[in-house]
């Protein structure tokens, strides 16, 4: 995107060229019209920092800015679909997108506070008045149905989350500005208008609403090609004294810092494992698993629901690394050759089974556990005691004060895992306030992880050590 910047630099070199009195006329003559051009067009000298570039230029058709407050998610926002209604949108000059005039909608949570307050204001500010019908703000915006109508024949329409979901249908939309969050059926609403039009949608928010359906359906999915999420904190932002940051945050629960300064999602509902962030030094890009470290996989079996298996490897120093999971229907037989598939060729790993499964069928004798053995997969009981195994993951994810860097590695392909770290609450109900308990949902690879880390896993060196293999069982289970 070429900026009145771009012009001045060129301009600059010229100067060298002018003697002194030619230098001091044309110097008094730039001033004026530098602030007249910027004036008039204050998006020709908007110079974004480096989150807000990746943002507007990024070509996916869900794109989220996910930060904090004043990190200019929402200016981000205003000049990404600013410069598409205008037509000088980089996707446009590749080819991307669809040229003038297109038509968006912005959806904000209230009038008021949201289209009144925040975003009419951020989209005066950056709209060139030459693209305005008669350069005149007045002349474009209707107010009977908020909408705004540009001189090449743009339109964007302005609504509330606050209104019946049945004003959310209508006509085609090339592209839709959800600005902080709003509800789920109304995205969707919204969702349906991009289709005829192939449309793309951009959200800014800062996620004070904890763990909601942006973090699931778009944060933990942003790996897939048609989504980018770009996460920013306050401090990314450049206009800012850091100075200023901690002055105005010294109030500021932990917790309070993580959503309003990182932009961070938080559970709001008293999250067991605090320690965990889904991002890095926790969640690391995935890499070839050395030959030499030690596996340990934890299972945890179900009849009715999926079996959950965490498949973790030990390194030199002991720290524990996950690298796949696996959550599958079917029946023993089924599940176990894909357990040793995932497992490889590797000579050794160990097993961890929930220890329920130990408990024989009162028809065949047999057990859940005895029928992995028979299928290749000889598995322990660890030890059963939940808090215990909590308090000792929390150990696991602490962070060495000499190294800054947790005993816990979680490949960022382990989506499950991940979603279940940052789901996992304490129970609420009155009944257990004697004894706090985690709630039983969202815990089975939850469960794989706390069997594995309870059995103490540590490095075995391959070349001083004899494979151990387990006599398999006979028999017919009857699960």
């Amino acid at each position: 995107m070429t900026t009145q910047i771009d012009g001045f630099n060129r301009v600059q070199s010229l100067l060298p060229v002018l003697d002194e009195q030619s230098l001091s006329i044309f110097s008094s003559m730039m001033d004026a019209q530098i602030v007249e051009n910027y004036r008039n067009d204050k998006l020709a000298f908007f110079v974004p920092h480096a989150k807000q570039s990746e943002f507007i230029e990024h070509p996916a058709r869900t794109k989220a800015f996910i930060g904090g407050n004043r990190s200019g998610k929402t200016t981000a926002g205003a000049v990404d679909m600013i410069l598409e209604c205008i037509g000088c949108h980089p996707l446009q000059e590749s080819g991307r997108r669809r040229k003038p005039p297109v038509f968006w909608r912005v959806v904000c949570v209230d009038f008021i506070n949201g289209i009144e307050k925040i975003i009419l204001p951020k989209i005066k500010q950056w709209i060139p008045k030459k693209y305005l019908i008669d350069g005149s703000w007045q002349s474009s915006w209707l107010e009977r149905s908020h909408t705004l109508t540009l001189a090449n024949g743009s339109q964007i329409e302005f609504m509330s989350a606050h209104q019946d979901r049945e004003k959310f249908q209508g006509t085609s939309r090339d592209g839709l500005w959800i600005d902080e969050e709003i509800d789920k059926p109304i995205y969707h609403e919204c969702l349906l208008r991009l289709l005829d039009r192939g449309g793309r949608s951009i959200l800014t928010l800062t996620p004070v609403n904890g763990m909601t359906w942006i973090y699931d359906d778009i944060y933990l999915k942003k790996d897939d090609p048609d989504i980018h999420v770009s996460t920013a904190s306050t401090y990314d932002n450049p206009h800012i004294n850091p100075a200023e940051i901690e002055l105005i945050t010294r109030g500021l629960s932990d917790e309070e810092r993580k959503i309003r300064i990182n932009g961070e999602f938080v559970s709001l509902q008293g999250l067991v494992y605090k320690e965990f962030a889904d991002r890095p030094p926790y969640v690391i890009s995935p890499f070839e698993i050395p030959s030499d470290w030690t596996h340990y996989v934890g299972i945890d079996p179900h009849l009715r629901t999926p079996t959950a298996t965490l498949f973790t490897a030990c390194d030199r120093d002991n720290n524990l690394y996950v690298y796949d999971e696996l959550y599958m229907d079917g029946l023993i037989s089924d599940i176990a050759p894909v357990i040793i598939g995932k497992v490889g060729d590797k000579e050794r790993f160990s097993a961890l089974i929930d220890p329920a499964s130990g408990q024989p069928n009162p028809v065949s004798g047999t057990s859940i556990r005895d029928e992995f053995a028979r299928f290749g997969i000889p598995a322990r009981n660890p030890r059963k005691d939940v808090f215990a195994g909590i308090n000792r993951v929390r150990e696991y994810l602490k962070c060495d004060p000499q190294y800054g860097k947790p005993r816990l590695f979680i490949f960022d392909t382990c989506r499950r895992l991940r979603y279940e770290f940052m789901h996992y609450i304490w129970q609420t109900d009155p009944q257990y306030s004697e004894k706090q308990q985690p709630r039983k949902r969202d815990d089975h690879l939850l469960d794989c992880l706390r069997y594995i880390i309870m059995d103490e896993p540590v490095y075995i060196n391959p070349l001083r050590t004899s494979v151990h293999v387990r006599k398999q069982p006979r028999g017919i289970c009857g699960y």
